[in-house]
């Protein structure tokens, strides 16, 4: 018998500490023995055991920084890091509090417009969002077959289009969509 040797073929050497196993010229199997490193802070690697592989356990408990500038209190927790949620409300009603994960905190000036054309919109650092009408204003209540429109407490008011051309030869309608 004569036997030679597969000389860089792939193989496994049963060690799962190795990669990149390949035949030797001495007919053996041989890998590459890798170090077991951890993904995070909050995991330590105790290295490898060739049955088993890498060896990785969570460091709970230890202080780390998740990079959120939403949280505080970071810790380790099931092998990631874990903050508590800043509450970011500053008993404002006249801000929309809301927090940046780069930045943090961010307490934006609520306009309080509710998109009526008949009140005046203010914001009270008391009461929050007001909104007082506006009687007599002229407005628009968006329908094509009114007109002279104004404003009664909150709601615009408006007066019905005359579309009559005093033709008896005809049917006289508005149509609110033109």
């Amino acid at each position: 018998c004569a036997i030679t040797p597969l000389t860089g073929q792939a193989c496994d050497d049963g060690n799962l500490c190795t990669e990149e196993d390949v035949c030797q010229a001495n007919g053996q199997c041989k890998g590459v023995v890798f170090d077991c490193v951890a993904e995070n802070e909050c995991q330590a690697s105790l290295g490898c055991a060739p049955a088993l592989g890498c060896q990785i356990v969570s460091s709970d408990g230890k202080a780390c920084s998740d990079d959120d500038a939403c949280t505080f209190d970071d810790i380790c927790a099931g092998g990631g890091c874990q903050g508590k949620i800043f509450d970011c409300d500053d008993s404002n009603p006249c801000t929309v509090d809301s927090c940046d994960s780069e930045t943090g905190c961010v307490n934006k000036q609520n306009t309080c417009d509710d998109n009526n054309d008949c009140t005046f919109d203010t914001c009270d650092q008391a009461l929050g969002c007001q909104y007082e009408p506006i009687n007599g204003k002229k407005c628009d209540d968006g329908d094509a077959c009114t007109e002279n429109g104004g404003c009664q407490q909150d709601t615009c008011v408006s007066s019905a289009v005359d579309c009559d051309d005093n033709n008896p030869c005809t049917i006289d309608t508005c149509d609110a969509e033109t």
